[in-house]
Formats: C-alpha cells, sequence, structure tokens
C-alpha cells in the first residue's frame, strides 16, 4: 500500500491510501494557515483505519496549488517520513490534469524507486520578501 498526501489548495488537503493502483481509503482535512496539522490528522486516519506506517511501502506528495511556505514546510515533513521508514517518495507539484491522472503518473514513477531519495520543492512563482519598514528603537554602537 502506498500513502499519499494530496493538497488539493492552500485550505483542503487528503490523505489517501492506494492499494494496486486504486485509492482505497481517505481521509480529507482542512488546513489552517499558520499551522499544520497534517501529520495529527495522518495518525487518526491511520488509527481510524486500523493501520500502521509499516503496512505502508512509500509516499507520494501531490500539490495542485499551495502558498510557498505550504510547499517548504510540506516537502520538509513528507521528506522526513520517508526517511524515518525508508519508503521511496515522489512528489508532482502544480500538477495540471486532474488528480486520478496526476496519481497515476505518480503511481507509475513510484513503482521504478526502491529507496529513499529525498524530494526538492518546486515553486510556481518568486517568493515576495520585502524589507521591513519597522523604525527601531536602538542602535547598534561599535
Amino acid at each position: 500500500m502506498i500513502l499519499v498526501l494530496n493538497v488539493l489548495n492552500d485550505t483542503r488537503g487528503a490523505w489517501l491510501i492506494v492499494r494496486d493502483s486504486q485509492v482505497i481509503l481517505s481521509h480529507n482535512f482542512a488546513i489552517v494557515r499558520g499551522e499544520d496539522q497534517s501529520l495529527r490528522h495522518l495518525q487518526k486516519f491511520l488509527r481510524d483505519n486500523k493501520l500502521s506506517l509499516k503496512d505502508l511501502k512509500g509516499l507520494i506528495f501531490l500539490i495542485k496549488e499551495a502558498s510557498l511556505t505550504q510547499i517548504k514546510v510540506l516537502t520538509t515533513m513528507v521528506n522526513t517520513l520517508a526517511w524515518q521508514c525508508a519508503w521511496p517518495i515522489v512528489a508532482d507539484y502544480y500538477f495540471k490534469e486532474d488528480n486520478d491522472q496526476a496519481l497515476a503518473k505518480a503511481l507509475k514513477k513510484i513503482a521504478k524507486i526502491k529507496k529513499f531519495k529525498a524530494i526538492s520543492p518546486e515553486y510556481q512563482r518568486q517568493a515576495e520578501i520585502t524589507i521591513s519598514q519597522k523604525k527601531f528603537k536602538y542602535t547598534i554602537n561599535n
């Protein structure tokens, strides 16, 4: 069985369990800005279905749309989870096709991978980093 984290947009995600190219279990959850609860939702999903991480053989990470911060946080989280469990991992960022097609493509990729290799985040747009406009009331003396 393969574990899938499917991020639909910056407010909705789903954990899926796939066996033989078919989604057999799913757990939808809300993504709240400023706090990541995806691992808590995974734990509940596995517990409710009487599964453990040992039952799984790989991880697929699909992102349809998300903020830069969400991509960084979630990529780090799935890399850590896959590394800890010694799973192969694949990702598809900002996929254009529908969810079923993106999942089928990712399942073909993961079938060719035998061991963990970290994924790198991909960004659709540049970060919007600005210089702070705050005026501090102190000075630093040399």
